[in-house]
């Protein structure tokens, strides 16, 4: 057996059979094409692989991108597919690609791992739920509650791309997508594994925001997994969403930095549930990422605690100080929690609690 390396290019074929047996039933081709950042031929660097005999049995790979924290430009891997033949379970071939994924991305300065899952695997590398995120479930009688004034939904229209774009740039935690990222998605019309609907929000014709939606196998309902613009926009289409897919109930994801959105629920006295951003987080390098997040810090600490902020890994623990204040955590899984925010998590005392959390990114269509 050969491994952990990287994938060779006349391999894929034996990657897609894996990945499609393992997730998809052995539906031939379906995890390609929903995932075409991830098996792209030019991300071979970053599909890394056990193979036995000519036949790749395990891998993990991540794409990377550039996103955007507060203002602040952070490097992340988004990992996914992690997938092993069941007869070759039990070896310890996943955590070895996990180990190597996390020393090649340190290496290519990467910050953190973004992990589409959470189990054993990934809470022993250090991963945590993060993100004091919420979720909002309405029913149509609700969903009337909050439509504020007459916007429209329509089919996304090549035209309304640069508008997409920039609404989706506003956000306060978001991805820096290169225009392959639109490209794909708009192309094969999926969302995370799901076909879905790209519809542009319209006021007069005009582009205010849009999202992309399905109807949940699950449950029946109409959940949108990705959504951009006007807040008020977003919040008055989800009753003509639901009318369009034919649904009682619509979810949508609401990041915590989304101050304004989440005051229009409260006024409305709609229940939101706390809820983490999806899937786990692993923080590669502290003491780079805190670095990268020093404009966030000053924006609300100030600039000479800021800059005094340090953090150091010993042994396993963590430990931030702050001038005279400090706070340790045991595990790098603890100190990424106080980082980004757990709803089960205090937020520290004086500078800490007005510094931390920062925002936490929402995968969308950057989902693998």
């Amino acid at each position: 057996m050969e491994g952990p390396r990287c994938l060779e290019r006349h391999e894929m074929g034996s990657l897609e059979t894996l990945v499609d047996t393992v997730f998809m039933q052995g539906q031939a081709g379906v995890m390609r094409r929903a995932f075409p950042a991830l098996f792209s031929e030019d991300n071979l660097a970053n599909i890394l692989v056990y193979e036995d005999e000519g036949r790749i049995v395990s891998h993990v790979g991540r794409t990377e991108r550039r996103a955007s924290l507060g203002g602040c430009a952070v490097r992340v891997g988004c990992v996914g597919a992690v997938a092993t033949y069941e007869e070759y379970r039990g070896r310890n071939l996943a955590s070895r690609l996990l180990e190597r994924t996390c020393q090649d991305a340190a290496a290519s300065s990467v910050d953190f791992l973004m992990i589409s899952g959470d189990r054993g695997l990934y809470r022993r590398a250090g991963a945590a739920s993060v993100g004091l995120d919420y979720r909002l479930a309405l029913s149509r009688n609700e969903a009337q509650l909050l439509r504020l004034s007459e916007y429209a939904l329509r089919p996304f229209d090549a035209a309304d791309l640069p508008f997409w774009m920039e609404v989706y740039e506003r956000k306060c935690a978001h991805f820096i997508r290169p225009l392959d990222d639109w490209n794909w998605a708009l192309e094969t019309r999926l969302c995370q594994l799901v076909e879905s609907e790209f519809l542009s929000i319209t006021l007069d014709g005009a582009v205010c925001g849009y999202t992309v939606s399905h109807v949940s196998s699950r449950d029946g309902a109409c959940v949108v997994a990705e959504y951009a613009g006007d807040d008020a926009a977003v919040l008055s289409v989800l009753g003509p969403l639901m009318e369009r897919h034919n649904t009682q109930t619509v979810r949508i994801h609401v990041q915590g930095t989304q101050a304004a959105l989440i005051g229009m629920v409260a006024r409305a006295r709609v229940r939101m549930e706390p809820v983490h951003a999806n899937g786990t987080l692993l923080v590669l390098d502290f003491p780079r990422l805190i670095e990268r997040l020093r404009p966030w810090i000053a924006g609300r600490v100030g600039m000479g605690p800021a800059s005094a902020m340090c953090v150091r890994v010993e042994d396993g623990r963590v430990c931030f100080q702050m001038g005279r204040d400090r706070i340790d955590f045991a595990s790098p899984a603890d100190a990424t929690e106080f980082v980004f925010g757990n709803h089960q998590r205090g937020r520290g005392e004086g500078g800490f609690a007005r510094a931390f959390p920062v925002p936490s990114l929402w995968y969308g269509l950057n989902y693998v």
